[in-house]
């Protein structure tokens, strides 16, 4: 009797023990499966990690990797278009986002809220892709901007083309006051207004 007390006291011991071993180790975020996710859900992420994805159409292909760690995001992208391959990148920090390609060594920076919602850039932060995550320790050079690349401000480059575009709506309301038919409709054409 005292030797089955003892076993079924052990059992539990050893039971418990590796359930409590089970319930504290961190949530593993690696995944054997595809997951659809969007660039800005993976920037949402709490948890630090590494995502690939594939994807395929008639005629492209991209692949990718992206890293992710508290609120910063660096994406790697190969593209293959009619057999011309062509690399880009992609860092998010501080409120910014870089882009850039192996195509020159000049770049793009605009601020993440314009990216996020689509109107400064083509990069589609919504477009949901398949990608294979895994855990990942931060390496801070990831976030590290190219010394070899200039950026040009894409958000200052779009309010300066919305102010120009509200200056020619001025200058056409201008050439509407214009009482000679003719020279109305030279003045709107010049200006191409619609």
């Amino acid at each position: 009797m005292n030797k089955t007390l003892l076993y079924v006291i052990i059992a539990v011991v050893v039971i418990g023990g590796v359930g409590f071993f089970l319930m504290n180790q961190p949530v593993s975020t690696n995944t054997d499966q595809a997951t659809p996710q969007s660039l800005k859900e993976l920037l949402a992420s709490q948890n630090p990690q590494q995502c690939a994805f594939d994807q395929s159409t008639e005629g492209a292909a991209a692949t990718g990797k992206v890293f992710v760690s508290n609120g910063k995001m660096r994406g790697d992208f190969t593209s293959l278009v009619n057999n011309q391959g062509v690399e880009s990148h992609m860092i998010v920090r501080d409120n910014t986002a870089y882009v850039w390609s192996s195509l020159a060594n000049q770049g793009f920076k605009m601020s993440t809220e314009n990216m996020m919602n689509g109107t400064t850039t083509s990069v589609d932060m919504n477009q949901r892709f398949d990608y294979t995550c895994s855990g990942w320790t931060e390496d801070s050079t990831a976030f590290t901007l190219p010394t070899t690349i200039t950026f040009s401000d894409m958000s200052a480059m779009m309010d300066q083309m919305m102010v120009s575009s509200s200056a020619t709506v001025n200058q056409c309301g201008l050439c509407d006051k214009i009482p000679d038919a003719a020279a109305k409709a030279q003045c709107r054409t010049s200006l191409n207004c619609k």
